[in-house]
Parts: C-alpha cells; sequence; structure tokens
C-alpha cells in the first residue's frame, strides 16, 4: 500500500473511521439481493526497471540486475468480493473510462446482476462516459465510492501488494511478458479465496 508523507487535505479522518461501520453495513443491507458486492481498484502493473527487493547472494557477491531502459506498462482492473472471488483484466495500457467499462462488462458476465460496486475515486471511475455508462445500465450495476485518500479502506490494495511482492525482482523482456507474468500472479492469487476474505477483513469490513 503506498502511504505518502503527508495527509491530503481532503482525508476526513471521521467519515473514515465510521465508514465501515456505518457506510458498509447499509450498503449490504440496501443492497442484500445483489448478486455480489465488490470492491474493485484500478491499478497499473509498471515496469520502467527492476523492481528490487532483497535476495540471497554469497558475500562480496552482490546479485546484478539488467537495467529495461524501456519502460513497459500493463494496468490491472481487479474485483474482488467477500466470498473469495477475484476477476481482473489487464491491458497494455493506462486506465481510461474505456477500459473501465470494458472491465465491468466482463465482471458482469462473471459475476452477474444486480452488481454492487465499490471503489476509490479515481478520475476514470468518475469520469462522465464511465457515469454515463452506468446510468444506462442501472438495472446491472450500483456504485459506491470508498471516502477520499482512504486505501486502507480499499481490500483491493491487499490484493495489489500481494502480486507486487511476487513480481519484485522480475525481468520481463516485453510488454507481453510483462502481461504474462501479471495475469499469472493474479490466477495464483485466485486460488486462495481465504486470503481474499482476510483482505476485507484486514480493512475492517465485514464479510458476512
Amino acid at each position: 500500500m503506498q502511504r505518502p508523507a503527508t495527509k491530503a487535505k481532503e482525508r476526513d479522518e471521521l467519515v473514515i473511521a465510521v465508514w465501515p461501520k456505518r457506510e458498509w453495513v447499509a450498503l449490504k443491507r440496501r443492497h442484500s439481493g445483489s448478486a455480489a458486492r465488490c470492491s474493485s481498484g484500478t491499478r497499473p502493473a509498471t515496469a520502467s526497471g527492476p523492481r528490487p527487493d532483497t535476495t540471497w547472494a554469497r558475500r562480496g557477491l552482490p546479485p546484478l540486475l539488467r537495467r529495461v531502459s524501456k519502460r513497459r506498462e500493463v494496468s490491472s482492473i481487479v474485483a474482488i468480493t467477500p466470498d473469495g472471488r477475484l476477476y481482473a483484466r489487464h491491458f497494455r495500457t493506462s486506465v481510461s473510462s474505456q477500459t473501465v467499462i470494458s472491465a465491468l462488462l466482463y465482471f458482469r458476465r462473471k459475476i452477474g446482476t444486480p452488481l454492487l460496486v465499490v471503489w476509490d475515486r479515481l478520475n476514470a471511475h468518475r469520469s462522465q462516459v464511465t457515469t454515463a455508462f452506468i446510468a444506462a445500465h442501472a438495472r446491472d450495476f450500483a456504485v459506491a465510492y470508498l471516502p477520499a485518500y482512504a486505501p486502507e479502506l480499499n481490500p483491493e490494495e491487499q490484493c495489489n501488494a500481494c502480486v507486487k511482492r511476487a513480481m519484485e525482482n522480475a525481468l520481463p523482456e516485453s510488454v507481453a511478458d510483462l502481461h504474462r507474468l501479471a495475469r499469472r500472479e493474479f490466477v495464483r492469487l485466485q486460488r486462495q479465496p481465504e486470503m481474499i476474505v482476510s483482505f476485507f477483513r484486514h480493512a475492517g469490513l465485514s464479510v458476512t
């Protein structure tokens, strides 16, 4: 999870403190008939160079990682559910309204409807194009926003952190290679529903 050096002025500590016990519980009650409640996050898995981590080597012989000179980027849009399911779409571009809409259509096909989506306030989530799409499919999607600047309330942050840790010291040779690595790690996490459920608990969100 990325933690800024200073707290954003827009961050409301009181709203953040009561959100899991008040807003989250109310959302679950209001949408109890939904096919699923999911937390969705959009995170770029980028490789502009090696993402170093600690490793083992003989004393006096530090390991050397080749520098990747060209920036490569794969963006992952992920949905996780309180019952431990994970779905992900990967794009070889930055996140935009169109990629968000494409992911929502994919989640609708995989999870079913009606679908409650709880996500952060990323520009692509709040854009006019995305908002218009959701309004045009009001029977399929309901959207709620997390409080501003409160990544600790988003269980997808832990999901993303696990994948980033697994990809540390990776040296993708191409965008296709980075795409394959990101997809592989999300598939591995997909096979651990208990861990996905724990991400909700870690965020203070009840799962029952």
